[in-house]
């Protein structure tokens, strides 16, 4: 079935379940070599463990690593780098934040680097209203909204959260409004923006609680201001006219906004139809001069559609730099390039 959808949206391989573990399997000796670097308990082969970090909020099949580690300081970190890039094992880092284009899923296997556990800030100046945080750091307002735990990178992207929001009702008139509708808002004061946040998320799950065991597909796009309305008004009509059930909601500020996309992951022809809506979509906003993507990256669902926003030379440009700072692409490899 998986390689069957992988077929219909076009991506090669990527869906299909590739095998427990990468091409070349780990080196003799390299789990316990983690485990002197960062302690026992903060390594793990376990299948459920490695399947818990190979997928995201995409429809993007699970891809396991074939270790999980959990560093705990960036020294660790530099460590666990260094013995990845002498044996060539892949890595991948992971922070307490959700994605839904595939980007933090290990498609080549290798070691999976969680790194909730370094949850330190490091530095704060109020006078400066800057902060400097480790990657799993989380926002307060997301545990007082009643989220799981998100990480200010989530925070930032305004990522799904792994569970639904307690407290939070739904009324049925909402979810009628929201099927097929949108909501674009902004705001300056803090409250005010995690009301919205809050809204958001309901948004997500009044489209979920229309198709009980479906799940959900985050695109979103960014356009200059000025075209938001035209596109957005675009995007509606679309939706309403290829029968695909997901609100619209966004951050009209920057002049970026998402669509919610609710489908039956074992219906071949309605992942269609997301996918294909999803390419619209990016391919609207870049002709009205905007980014196929505004916040949640391009991973593996949109990398043709980086192609025809910066064209052949532009992706070449990206990948001479890549190959500077990668000459082994171990660093997350199979991603965007």
């Amino acid at each position: 079935m998986a390689l069957r959808l992988g077929r219909v949206l076009g991506l090669g391989r990527t869906l299909g379940r590739r095998h427990c573990c990468s091409k070349h399997p780990l080196p003799p000796d390299f789990v316990e070599a983690l485990k002197a670097v960062v302690g026992g308990p903060n390594v793990s082969t376990a299948m459920t463990v490695r399947e818990q970090h190979g997928h995201d909020e995409s429809m993007h099949t699970c891809a396991p690593p074939d270790a999980v580690v959990w560093p705990q300081a960036v020294e660790q970190v530099q460590e666990l780098a260094a013995l990845c890039y002498r044996c060539r094992v892949p890595m991948v880092p992971l922070a307490p934040a959700l994605a839904s284009r595939a980007a933090s899923m290990p498609v080549q296997g290798g070691v999976c680097f969680d790194l909730s556990r370094m949850d330190a800030i490091t530095e704060l100046s109020l006078e400066d209203f800057s902060v400097v945080v480790e990657p799993g750091v989380t926002h307060k307002p997301g545990w007082r909204l009643g989220v799981p735990g998100q990480g200010l990178g989530a925070w930032g992207c305004c990522g799904s959260p792994p569970g639904p929001i307690q407290g939070l009702p739904v009324p049925a008139e909402e979810i009628a409004r929201l099927n097929g509708g949108s909501g674009l808002a902004w705001a300056e004061e803090p409250e005010e923006r995690g009301r919205l946040w809050a809204m958001r998320h309901r948004a997500w799950y009044a489209a979920l609680a229309l198709r009980p065991g479906c799940q959900g597909y985050s695109t979103d796009i960014c356009v200059p201001i000025s075209r938001l309305t035209d596109v957005v008004v675009e995007t509606q009509r679309d939706l309403q006219g290829s029968g695909l059930t997901g609100p619209m909601v966004g951050h009209v500020g920057d002049g970026n906004f998402h669509c919610l996309l609710v489908f039956d992951p074992q219906d071949p022809a309605e992942a269609q139809r997301v996918h294909a809506f999803a390419q619209r979509l990016g391919r609207r906003a870049l002709a009205a001069g905007g980014t196929c993507t505004g916040e949640h990256g391009v991973g593996l669902g949109k990398r043709a559609l980086l192609l025809e926003e910066l064209g052949q030379e532009g992706l070449d440009t990206l990948r001479c730099i890549k190959a500077a700072l990668d000459p082994h692409n171990l660093m997350n490899p199979g991603k965007v390039l």
